[in-house]
């Protein structure tokens, strides 16, 4: 189906609801369109069930592919609007991911871009815009989140205990 490596996915994970769909659908003979997406959101739920686990490592992983392979697929349809819906709430796990992990600079790229692509849906009117402006709202308050996070982080051991 979708040229994906593997390797990160730990035993442990592998035997999981998520883990065996994920294997499933990467080792599948190229089918129908709609399979890489699928496929992306079995990553993505596997990010989520790695984080369960508290596997780090494994959550960065899944959820990056889960954006790599949602990207191939709008590269290969850039008309279908649902797949821009998609990329932005993958991103967001991504950004999520990224956030636990501490890796505040990345996780703010993550936020910014899903903004913009937020912004362009809520324009082009491809989402009910209800919907849109709460997942814009969800994403705006993630990144403010985010980037109070790096600051905290840069700040000096004695200003933050005198806070």
């Amino acid at each position: 189906m979708a040229d994906i490596e593997l390797s990160w996915l730990p035993a442990h994970l592998s035997q999981t609801e998520a883990g065996r769909t994920v294997t499933s659908l990467a080792s599948a003979p190229h089918v129908p369109e709609a399979d890489p997406v699928v496929l992306a959101w079995a990553l993505s739920s596997l990010a989520n069930t790695a984080g369960v686990y508290r596997d780090t490592r494994t959550r960065l992983a899944a959820a990056r592919s889960a954006v790599e392979v949602i990207r191939q697929t709008a590269s290969a349809a850039p008309t279908e609007p649902q797949h821009r819906q998609d990329l932005v709430y993958l991103l967001a796990n991504f950004g999520h991911a990224l956030t636990d992990a501490g890796r505040f600079e990345a996780a703010a790229r993550a936020f910014e871009e899903a903004i913009d692509l937020q912004r362009l849906i809520l324009a082009a009117g491809i989402a009910p815009p209800v919907e849109s402006r709460s997942t814009l709202d969800s994403l705006l308050a993630d990144h403010r989140y985010v980037h109070e996070s790096k600051l905290l982080e840069a700040r000096p051991i004695d200003a933050q205990r005198a806070a």
